[in-house]
């Protein structure tokens, strides 16, 4: 597990709305302050990046094909936490799987989603603070939300998740973090902390935590989860998944 930065996300340069902080990873300051910004330069869904639409349809194409249509019952229920502008919830409720649930710290992000997704079923703050019914999820699924999570923490967080799954529930997290690991990846990598270093860099906002599938591996694991199994997902998006038992 390593730290990396980020000067921008979305498109949107940091340096135009917020003052970075390099050694603190982003909170609910930041997001809040990102999230104004966004929505002045931001008008629709249609304004958003192609290639980032094509990625969040790869993973709910994922998760519908190979978690929703497997599920045994009609009155199954799904979570999303971290859902973040929420186009991976958007895609499933509009292929009509009605029956999921959406989580996000924060209320700022979810404008758009909250056009097409009943209120009842939108959790707004720290989700175990939200109201959300223990036992009740059959999946819950965490999209590139891990990397604000040190590794104590991501372990901590994911057992805390059981307790609102159903026996053999199931817990997804899709990465937005992960490295391959390898002498030559591991060379590239310090040698490009090396140059910003010696340069004294900028390096931008603290955003977070790198991953091996290791480290996923033995936090899923620590977490109490049976039944692990990762994977990629069209060749370059990380996952792994846990059963609850």
């Amino acid at each position: 597990m390593r730290k990396f930065w980020q000067k921008e996300w979305k498109g949107l340069q940091f340096s135009k709305f917020i003052k970075t902080d390099s050694k603190t990873v982003a909170g609910s300051e930041f997001y809040n302050e990102f999230y104004t910004y966004f929505y002045k330069i931001m008008k629709s869904w249609n304004d958003l990046s192609p290639n980032w639409f094509k990625q969040k349809k790869t993973i709910s194409d994922f998760i519908i094909n190979d978690f929703i249509k497997s599920m045994e019952s009609d009155d199954y229920r799904i979570l999303s936490i971290g859902c973040g502008l929420g186009i991976i919830e958007k895609n499933i409720y509009s292929e009509g799987f009605y029956n999921i649930d959406v989580n996000e710290i924060s209320d700022k992000p979810l404008l758009w989603l909250k056009k097409l997704i009943p209120q009842n079923q939108i959790f707004t703050g720290l989700i175990h603070e939200t109201g959300v019914k223990k036992k009740n999820y059959d999946l819950i699924h965490l999209v590139a939300v891990d990397y604000v999570f040190n590794k104590k923490d991501l372990t901590v967080f994911l057992n805390s998740l059981k307790e609102l799954l159903k026996e053999n529930g199931q817990c997804l997290l899709i990465s937005g973090s992960f490295y391959e690991t390898g002498f030559s990846n591991m060379i590239k990598s310090n040698l490009v902390s090396l140059k910003k270093l010696l340069c004294r860099e900028n390096r931008g906002q603290l955003w977070g935590y790198l991953r091996s599938n290791k480290d996923y591996t033995n936090a899923m694991n620590n977490s109490g989860y049976n039944g692990v199994l990762d994977g990629m997902i069209d060749g370059n998006i990380y996952f792994i998944k846990g059963i609850k038992k």
